[in-house]
């Protein structure tokens, strides 16, 4: 079985990709299978209790624990605490609840106080400690909360280890929490993470407070929810004379006094390879490292989350730290948003005599009072050097590229980043400056290098020359800055902090405005060849095509001049367009015109140009005289009610509104053209002039009046007319001309009468009939023809058509030479054709039920020697279940018809009663064991061969013959019988399993079956119970081993009781020894995934301690599934009882119980796993005992079959009554 790997930290691994230099976690090491020499080994919370007992022992974890059914009472206090090893194995503990409320100091954890102990590679998942101290004596308040410690003391240390519960402790005084220890002194925790949330007034990620050299956290991380009422940090909230490296935090923090990614306070104390990408929020000192420290260094840290500093006069935030006293942050960067009411930096908010360097900012910078890219504020004494910025700077009276006031020294820096609005006090290096800047760079985007104070050592500088390292004189390019003009970063960076900053637009400028700047008034707006210069903080340059949605402020109705915006990402431009006066002349006044007229007449605008329009397309043109505007254009010819606009346009271009002019109709229209009108026709159709009045003159009499349309097509409604009959039908138009008349006669199309349609059945190939001779018929299904064919001179017809579906309804319909078709005959398709015939189930001679199924809406009817016994309709149900009058002998013949609704009757189903009671018995066990094999099988690829005078091997091998869906015969120890030899090649099996070793069942039948061309194996150990564990084994290689039946190995009817339970799971018999199972079995089962286990026989045979070591290695509690009776005969019936609960049984299998004849009952068991039915166990003496009686009680077998000769008569007649 494969070992198990512990990787504790395996999510650290992920973190390498992005964390800070010199950040590095291992993975801990192979669980330990066996306990170790000198440990004491923990498998139950029992055992986890009892440690209390012994504080300096050595403890390993062999398997998970789950503490979650009682509150966990803490192991170890201050007075008397655990200072020995507990090696978690890479197991884990899960549910601990600590729930305490005391007046006294609290340490509360799976130990409560730790000094100079050891905890590694353990998991604490989904515990919950929650601790109250309400004591009002400040000398007893404290209390100290953590997953695996609550106080770690005195070189104590926490390895390889995590949590993902909840911690929280509250007291009036002073309450440390944090996600693996409550308190840390001279102690170090290293190579573990927390995702649980933690609460407390000092509360860390992963430890509350640390204190002391030497105690460290490394190589840690944390990734809960941390809160603190008064300090909160990521790792720690209060670290003193200690060391926090190569670790980080991605949880969100929340405190009030200091806030901090990584810690809320620090005194005399190293941060080093640290990050934060949490959200870190705090009132007072917030920092994404740490919010306050003293005498504290920070090197190579960096922040990605988001600080917020709330304290509306008192808040301070920073990127790296709150504040600084005496400190020195180093090799650092922030790229996180940070915000302060108050004062905000990007990496630190405030430094007192204190150092920052080779160090940079890309986050934004919002701020209420003070804010700058690297400080809000540089007190006296302090120093920043060899750092830049490129963040935005927003808010705030007074605002710096590095810092809003400087009273130290700035030196070697430089700022790229905008320092946003109009405060007075605000400059490209400093907003207020009392203190000395020495080489320090701004971006000309800025107007001073500093808002108010001496600008010296300030100096402005365009984008070209930010990016060229001899502008900044005073830099060293070897040891501490590099430039390279290529990349896309251009200006300089630190080659002491990697560089993180992301690119973003800083301004914009028009490059080319569009190409169209003069409008009409009313004319929309065009861009194209409009072109904007994107500059971003990286100062790249990049076009930009600009873009409708870009655009403000043109007014299309505005005349003159006019400046249009450009917003592009926040940032805009401007270009200008004029746009002219385009007022239209007042349209035209026109005379009238006909179709006979050439020139059209009227007046406009003098010296207009007058445009006629026809159909969209000018047809002619002429100015408008100087004086009264009279205009003549000539037209040409054009037709009569030709719709005609006239239009004026002026010297600038604008046109009138347009003079609708129709021509005036002075001729009479053509005559009609008519479509054919038939002996059926309601309305006479045509075209003619449109909008002409259409009459319609029949016989030269009655008239029927319409119109034509607009596109000349008119429809005038009339009586149905005889064939033959004569109509004129002229057109007058609007002008009342009448054209001349068209003659029409009434054409006759009158269809042939319906066909007359004789009978089609579900078998019929033909449909036959009669209709008007000549006429075409054809047959119709759905919208499929189906096939036609031409009446005869005497009207009848014949069309081959597919045979159709009894219930159809088809269509024939004739078609006369005319072309004019007949209604359709629709006719039904007769069923004529019997049901399929019953499927009738099995009956035996002691039945009376017969049972089936059949074609719905059908009648059953059940025939025994052509004699009708039974006649019953079903409607819609398949199935029938007919009580009969009587039950009928063994071999007597049942005949089962099914007849529908038209009287179509089925082919008999035929069945021969059976007889209930199935005798297997042969002349000898070997014969019986064929009897057994041949009413099971009719073929099968393997066979499994016992000794039948030997049969201890064979007691567990039902469920390989099962899984193998092969039957047990016996053989002789020296010799085949050749009764066995038969039933093997009747089989026709090809391969053969030998049960038992070489004593049992000798060489000498392995080659005879060898020669005769069998795959031959042998599954053979030392005893009976190494033979059961090859069997498992090999059970285990064809399906999943996830049950086991645990039995005596000297307990032959007790495994033979279960063996047909266990072939029909598939699951394997174990065999053991009273006290115990086998070591080597036991090793077996502990790898297998046990979910289930059953112990058959009493604490005589399968003691209590099997139980105990079986229920520990199975993920199911089996502590009550014992199975046993006062002897064998009550055992076999609790067997039947617990695994064959249904009242109808296939079959019950009868076979004498005494230890000399069991083996039938070894030759049954495949068999009854087949059938699902059990083996009943029956003393040749007293017949059946009464726990046999009762559970038979309530169940019915449809057979018995007995196994065997010599089974007591009157069992035997007991069983034939269920």
């Amino acid at each position: 079985m494969i070992k198990k790997v512990f990787t504790i930290l395996a999510a650290l691994v992920l973190f390498l990709q992005s964390a800070p230099q010199g950040l590095s976690w291992v993975v801990s090491e192979v669980q330990a299978e066996e306990v170790p020499a000198g440990y004491i080994g923990i498998y139950s919370p029992e055992d986890l209790n009892k440690v209390r007992n012994n504080l300096a022992g050595s403890y390993i974890l062999m398997n998970d624990l789950d503490l979650s059914a009682a509150n966990w009472e803490p192991i170890g206090n201050k007075s008397t605490p655990f200072k020995g090893i507990f090696d978690g194995n890479g197991h884990k503990i899960a549910g601990m609840k600590i729930a305490i409320t005391s007046g006294q100091d609290v340490y509360a954890g799976l130990f409560g106080y730790v000094n100079k102990g050891q905890i590694k590679n353990l998991g604490m998942v989904a515990s919950s400690v929650k601790v109250e101290n309400n004591s009002l004596d400040s000398t007893t308040a404290k209390a100290y909360a953590g997953s695996i410690a609550g106080y770690a003391d005195n070189y104590a240390t926490i390895s390889n280890s995590y949590n993902t519960g909840n911690v929280e402790a509250t007291s009036l005084f002073a309450s440390y929490a944090g996600g693996l220890a409550g308190f840390a002194r001279y102690s170090t925790i290293q190579n573990s993470y927390n995702t649980g949330d933690v609460n407390a007034e000092d509360a860390g990620g992963i430890v509350g407070g640390v204190e002391y050299d030497p105690s460290k956290i490394t190589d840690s991380y944390n990734d809960g929810n941390v809160t603190g009422t008064s300090s909160a940090g990521g790792i720690t909230a209060f670290f003193s004379g200690s060391e926090i490296s190569n670790s980080y935090n991605t949880g969100d923090i929340t405190g009030y006094s200091t806030t901090g990614g990584i810690a809320a306070y620090g005194i005399s104390a190293v941060i080093k390879n640290t990050e934060n990408t949490g959200n870190i929020k705090g009132y007072y000192e917030t920092g994404g490292i740490i919010g306050e420290f003293n005498e504290t260094s920070v090197d190579s840290s960096h922040n990605s989350g988001t600080v917020t500093a709330t304290g509306t006069s008192l808040g301070i935030a920073g990127g790296i730290a709150g504040s600084l006293t005496t400190g020195v942050i180093t090799s650092s960067y922030n790229v996180g948003l940070i915000k302060s009411e108050s004062n905000a930096g990007g990496i630190s908010g405030t430094i007192s005599k204190s150092t920052i360097m080779k160090s940079y900012n890309s986050g934004s910078i919002e701020a209420g009072s003070r804010g700058g890219g690297i400080l809000a504020s540089i007190y006296s004494s302090s120093k920043v050097s060899n750092t830049f910025n490129i963040g935005d700077i927003t808010g705030g009276y007074a605002r710096g590229g590095i810092a809003s006031s400087n009273a130290g020294t700035i030196e070697n820096s430089y700022n790229a980043g905008l320092v946003k609005g109009s405060a007075s006090r605000a400059g490209g290096i400093v907003g207020e400056n009392t203190g000395m800047i020495i080489n320090s760079y701004y971006w000309d985007q800025q107007s001073k290098g500093a808002g108010s104070g001496d600008e010296t050592g300030t100096l402005k500088k365009t984008a070209e020359e930010m990016s060229s390292p001899n502008t900044f004189v005073g830099f060293d390019f070897i040891t501490v800055w590099t430039i390279d003009g290529n990349e896309d970063y251009k200006l300089p960076k630190l080659l002491a902090a990697p560089f993180s900053g992301v690119e973003k637009n800083i301004g914009i400028a028009l490059k080319s405005p569009p190409q169209k700047l003069t409008y009409l008034d009313g004319e929309e707006l065009d861009v194209t060849g409009a072109v904007i210069t994107v500059t971003s903080n990286f100062f790249n340059k990049s076009d930009v095509v600009v873009t409708p949605d870009m655009i403000s402020g043109y007014n299309k109705n505005h005349i003159g001049s006019q400046t249009v915006t450009i917003t592009y990402q926040g940032f805009n431009t401007s270009f200008s367009v004029n746009v002219k006066d385009v007022t239209p002349p007042l349209k035209p006044a026109v005379y009238e015109v006909n179709e006979n007229d050439y020139y059209l007449y009227g007046n406009a605008e003098p010296n207009s140009i007058i445009e006629v329009w026809k159909n969209g397309s000018i047809i002619g043109r002429n100015n408008a005289e100087d004086t009264a505007g009279y205009f003549d254009v000539y037209i040409g010819e054009q037709a009569a009610w030709t719709e005609l606009i006239v239009t004026a346009k002026d010297g600038a271009g604008n046109v009138s509104e347009g003079t609708k002019v129709v021509v005036i109709d002075i001729t009479a229209p053509a005559k009609p053209t008519v479509n054919e009108v038939t002996d059926q026709s309601v309305d006479v159709t045509g075209t003619a002039e449109k909008d002409a009045t259409i009459n319609v003159l029949v016989n030269g009499s009655d008239k029927y009046t319409g119109a034509a349309g607009t596109d000349g097509q008119f429809t005038v409604a009339i009586p149905v007319q005889q064939a033959g009959t004569k109509m004129v039908i002229t057109a007058t138009d609007k002008a009342g001309h009448v054209s001349d008349g068209t003659s029409v006669t009434v054409k006759d199309v009158s269809a042939p009468v319906r066909p007359t349609v004789n009978e089609v059945t579900d078998q019929s190939t033909v449909v036959t009939g009669t209709t008007e001779p000549g006429a075409v018929v054809y047959v119709y299904f759905s919208q499929d023809t189906l096939g036609s064919a031409t009446a005869k001179e005497d009207g009848s017809f014949t069309i081959s058509i597919p045979v159709q579906q009894a219930g159809r309804t088809l269509y024939v319909y004739a078609v006369d030479k005319a072309g004019n078709s007949s209604d359709s005959t629709g006719v039904l398709v007769k069923d004529v054709t019997a049901p399929g015939k019953p499927v009738v189930h099995e009956l035996t001679d002691r039945e009376w039920t017969l049972t089936g199924t059949i074609e719905p809406l059908s009648t059953v009817i059940v025939k025994v020697s052509d004699k009708e016994i039974h006649r019953q309709f079903l409607g819609i149900d398949e199935t029938f279940s007919i009580y009969l009058p009587s039950s009928f002998p063994a071999g007597t013949t049942v005949e089962v018809y099914a007849e529908d609704l038209d009287g179509n009757v089925s082919e008999a189903s035929k069945i021969v009663v059976t007889s209930k009671f199935q005798e297997l018995i042969g002349s000898n066990r070997y014969s019986t064991a064929v009897k057994v094999s041949q009413e099971g099988w009719d073929t099968a690829n393997t066979v499994l061969l016992v000794n039948g005078f030997a049969i201890v091997d064979g007691l567990t091998a039902t469920p390989l013959a099962t899984a193998k869906e092969a039957p047990i015969l016996l053989t002789a120890a020296d010799s085949i019988p050749q009764s066995t030899m038969d039933e093997i090649t009747r089989l026709k099996a090809k391969e053969i399993i030998l049960i038992g070793g070489k004593g049992v069942i000798t060489p000498k039948v392995e080659s005879e079956l060898v020669a005769k061309g069998y795959k031959v194996t042998r599954i053979g150990g030392q005893n009976r119970k190494d033979t059961s564990l090859l069997i498992a084994k090999e059970l285990d290689k064809l399906v999943d081993v996830s049950t086991i039946y645990v039995a005596y190995g000297w307990g032959e009817p007790d495994a033979l009781s279960i063996a047909a339970q266990a072939g029909l799971k598939k699951q394997p018999i174990i065999l053991a020894d009273k006290a115990a199972v086998p070591a080597e079995t036991f090793e077996w089962l502990r790898m297998e995934s046990l979910s289930d286990a059953y112990f058959i026989g009493g604490d005589g045979v399968v003691a209590p301690s099997i139980v105990s070591e079986i229920d520990r290695i199975t993920s199911g509690n089996v502590s009550a599934n014992r199975i046993s009776g006062q002897n064998r005969h009550e055992t076999n019936a609790k067997v039947i009882s617990k695994f064959y609960p249904d009242a109808e049984l296939r079959s019950i299998l009868l076979a004498k119980s005494e230890t000399a004849s069991l083996v039938d009952a070894l030759a049954a068991g495949p068999l009854a796993a087949k059938l699902g039915s059990p083996v009943l166990l029956v003393s040749s003496y007293v017949g059946l005992v009464p726990a046999q009686r009762q559970v038979l009680a309530s169940k019915h077998s449809k057979y018995v079959h007995q196994i065997g000769g010599g089974v007591n008569p009157e069992a035997v007649s007991e069983v034939m009554q269920r």
